[in-house]
């Protein structure tokens, strides 16, 4: 069984190089072979390698740090049939990668690319015709050049193409969200409304502030405890540029009232309540609580200055 091995060097002139540990990256039940890798601008490795743990080769992704901790590995090549000898190239912000793959039943050149952080940018596109072999890439300043061999009736020729990405306009991130005043365990949907002129964004990356994170344009999430909560949307075009709004959600500092509500809901007791009198009995002065429409057969006292509101946000009363 093999594996993919990294060895960290440290190279001085003057003296004798310095070998950190060895790390195993591939770290797999299967067989890992033809690993390449390339260096980012910020001395990240990220590398690439053929393995036959599904029963079949297909290409691995990795980013590796200096200190030999990694990301987990992604399945490139998404293929039904082998994929092998995997060669990789950095240029900026995006990771392109090259392979040979058996998919349709003749061995030709894919190509596909990433975000240095693994976000897929452009799914996988084959650039060869004939039967082809062991590629290379390289890529600088938006152009990529894929090399590789190919059967050309029965005799072995280098060939290549170029590929070349358009001018792109970075995207505009913004969101909005709803409701805008919420509770423990409150639903909260949060709506992209970012724009890229070229229309390709590939990815919504959500931090809610909480320690938790969601994908996509359109998500929902709650909140455990009160507090102002700093959520950040990210996304991120198909050419790696990405942009990053930052707005904060308020959760607590109003009390809601709905006959339904019981005891295992989240937040109940704390800032929902099915009983109005609770409500005020626990809201501190000037407090808010939100009554929503139902049947209340309850006296209520009200003893310290509060406003009450119906749903959704109609008249109220300051009590």
């Amino acid at each position: 069984m093999k594996k993919i091995i990294l060895i960290l060097a440290v190279f001085s002139v003057f003296a004798a190089v310095a070998i950190s540990e060895i790390y195993n990256i591939s770290n797999s039940a299967g067989d890992s072979r033809n690993s390449a890798a390339a260096l980012d601008e910020n001395g990240n490795m990220h590398v690439v390698w053929q393995d036959d743990s599904n029963g079949r080769y297909a290409v691995y992704y990795k980013e590796v740090y200096s200190n030999g901790s990694t990301t987990n590995a992604i399945e490139i090549s998404n293929s039904t049939g082998n994929a092998m000898n995997p060669s990789i190239a950095v240029d900026g912000s995006i990771v392109h990668i090259a392979w040979q793959d058996d998919r349709d039943g003749t061995w030709r050149i894919y190509y596909k690319r990433l975000s240095t952080s693994g976000i897929v940018l452009m799914n996988e596109i084959p650039v060869s015709i004939n039967e082809s072999f062991t590629p290379t890439i390289a890529a600088k300043n938006g152009s990529i050049f894929i090399a590789w061999t190919e059967n050309d009736g029965g005799e072995k020729h280098i060939h290549y193409t170029a590929l070349y990405l358009p001018p792109n306009s970075p995207p505009e991130a913004n969101f909005t969200y709803s409701p805008k005043i919420a509770g423990i365990g409150d639903k909260i949907s949060f709506i992209s409304t970012s724009h890229d002129a070229d229309e390709n964004i590939v990815n919504y990356t959500w931090e809610f502030g909480d320690g938790n994170i969601g994908y996509g344009s359109v998500v929902t999430h709650s909140y455990a405890s009160w507090g102002n909560y700093t959520v950040n949307l990210t996304v991120i075009d198909a050419y790696g540029e990405t942009d990053t709004i930052s707005k904060i959600v308020k959760i607590g500092g109003m009390f809601f009232v709905k006959s339904s509500f019981n005891s295992p809901m989240q937040g109940f007791g704390i800032d929902h309540y099915n009983s109005i009198q609770d409500a005020v009995d626990n809201a501190s002065e000037n407090a808010t609580i939100k009554v929503y429409p139902g049947l209340y057969k309850e006296n209520v006292v009200i003893d310290k200055p509060l406003k009450l509101i119906d749903d959704p946000a109609g008249p109220y009363i300051n009590a």
